[in-house]
């Protein structure tokens, strides 16, 4: 275990700062200037529909950006000295463990639009299925509506394509098939931190709102489907035939997991309990987040017993893949650091590094 600031006054410079341990590589890094939000939209304009923002090319992919060098500080430092046996990671799937552009510009996969590109299903689906992701993705991650309004598209979200699916006469045999199909991709680095964490018998939490059977599917045909990673996100229902019925929370009468309900005190209470099995009652826990969106700094909430904000138990980490100009600020007032242009999981191997 190795302890000592990886901060610096804007960003790391991990190339200096890890170079006494002996790691081979260097983060690109570059300073960036604080920028306020967009302004808000006037009472009942929508907001523009998802497209790439050319001011992103101005920021290096995978720079790193410390929002609060000496709280980063103090929590890696906490971390560090609790050692890999307190340790437990907290980690979102869609665009934190997979990249959101692929090498060709285009965009990634999420879980859910796997099965809406995969053109195994009817025509009527798929044309459903896209324009609610045109619809609301823009609204997930808009500046111009209130949380409020955002948790209740959210649901709308899911809920609708989840009807879609049920509608569409999705088999359980064609998960295979469309994740072998998907333009899904694992950042760099990922599948070395998910091996080390499985060495040093590191829990891990792999908390999503998109679809369990896709996510673990995926897992298993990259051979990541580790013996310490349990999954909690939403799961399908098929009956005796293979067919999509349903949803376990819906059929639970709880509300679908989504971006902005992700958290663990909504946990249902046997998932609570096996993860208790599991990771053992520690009341020392220390806390590793990773997730790319607002709302997924909220996903160990309930987790860490009497956790206070000033305790240092909680290291957040966030890839901010895409409009970072509009949405820096807000980023840094959630996040310990940021990882800018959907970069590589290299800055959190580091800070593996400083704990085992």
């Amino acid at each position: 275990m190795q302890t000592g600031s990886l901060a610096m006054t804007k960003c790391a410079r991990f190339g200096g700062l890890l170079g006494g341990l002996g790691v081979l590589w260097m983060v690109r890094c570059r300073s960036v200037a604080k920028r306020g939000l967009a302004t808000q939209a006037k009472g009942g304009e929508e907001p523009k529909a998802f497209e790439k923002d050319q001011d992103d090319r101005k920021y290096e992919k995978g720079a790193v950006e410390i929002c609060n060098p000496s709280e980063f500080d103090a929590a890696l430092d906490h971390i560090a000295k609790g050692g890999h046996e307190h340790l437990r990671v907290v980690i979102d799937f869609d665009y934190t463990m997979t990249t959101f552009w692929d090498e060709n510009g285009n965009r990634g996969h999420s879980c859910h639009a796997v099965l809406e590109d995969c053109g195994l299903l009817p025509d009527s689906y798929h044309a459903v299925a896209q324009a609610l992701q045109k619809k609301y993705f823009p609204l997930e991650i808009s500046n111009e509506i209130t949380h409020e309004e955002k948790y209740k598209y959210m649901v709308e979200w899911v809920e609708q394509a989840e009807e879609a699916l049920i509608d569409s006469g999705l088999r359980k045999e064609h998960i295979p098939i469309a994740v072998k199909k998907a333009n899904l991709r694992l950042r760099d680095g990922v599948p070395d931190f998910l091996k080390r964490l499985e060495k040093a018998n590191i829990p891990v939490l792999i908390f999503s709102a998109g679809i369990a059977d896709i996510l673990e599917e995926y897992l298993r045909q990259q051979k990541l489907l580790l013996g310490n990673v349990t999954v909690v996100s939403n799961h399908m229902v098929f009956d005796d035939d293979g067919v999509l019925v349903g949803f376990e929370a819906k059929m639970q009468g709880r509300e679908p997991f989504h971006v902005f309900n992700k958290k663990y005190e909504y946990v249902s209470q046997d998932r609570k309990d096996y993860l208790k099995s599991v990771w053992g009652d520690d009341g020392r826990l220390n806390v590793l987040l990773l997730g790319d969106s607002q709302g997924d700094v909220h996903m160990s909430d309930g987790m860490i017993p009497n956790h206070r904000q000033d305790d240092h138990r909680e290291l957040r980490i966030g890839f901010l893949n895409h409009h970072i100009k509009d949405r820096l600020s807000v980023y840094k007032s959630k996040y310990s650091a940021l990882i800018l242009n959907d970069g590589d999981f290299s800055f959190v191997n580091a800070i593996l590094d400083k704990v085992l």
